[in-house]
């Protein structure tokens, strides 16, 4: 089992200059699963501070909120 596992972690920023300057910090730690060879499934969650853009969904962060990201994807090479 520990073998098919692997941890991950990302530290990222972003700087945009438009009418000063700002600046967004974006925190990831995850988990990937090796199904078996060429598949994996891909497991993270991110928190962003101060996100950098607006959203016209209601449900998602506007400008300087702070999110949390939950993401699942599969990987598949052929």
């Amino acid at each position: 089992w520990e073998e098919k596992l692997e941890a991950v972690a990302r530290v990222g920023v972003f700087q945009a200059r438009a009418e000063g300057t700002e600046t967004t910090w974006e925190y990831t730690l995850g988990m990937n699963y090796y199904i078996e060879d060429g598949v994996k499934l891909q497991m993270d969650a991110t928190r962003v501070e101060e996100v950098p853009i607006t959203s016209s969904y209601s449900s998602l962060a506007n400008v300087n909120d702070d999110a949390l990201v939950f993401r699942v994807q599969l990987q598949v090479t052929f």
